[in-house]
């Protein structure tokens, strides 16, 4: 009997299949380890992140508090009779200010 050498055989099929299944095992494997590795990477990112977002929020906070401190304290010189008699010097200063300047 002769064989018909133009189809591949069983065996043939078989290792082609098993080297196609490997290969992609192996890409597989490697896309697994790579997806691990960037998890990992964006984890880490992650935390420093909300660590960043904590240290900022910190400083937020404490700029807003010099702000209402400052605004308060500008408030209590408002209210002085020093600046309220100082007013009309203060109004002709810059006045005149403004007549040398022009």
């Amino acid at each position: 009997m002769v064989q018909n050498t133009s189809k591949p055989n069983d065996s043939e099929r078989i290792l082609a299949l098993q080297t196609e299944i490997n290969a992609l095992q192996q890409r597989v494997e490697q896309r697994e380890e790579a997806l691990t590795v960037l998890n990992r990477r964006l984890l880490v990112l992650e935390r420093g992140a909300a660590e960043h977002a904590l240290v900022l929020e910190g400083e937020l906070e404490r700029l807003r508090e010099h702000a209402r401190a400052t605004e308060a304290e500008l408030e209590r010189l408002h209210q002085t009779k020093l600046f309220r008699w100082a007013a009309p010097f203060r109004q002709a200063y810059a006045e005149t200010r403004r007549v040398v300047g022009a």
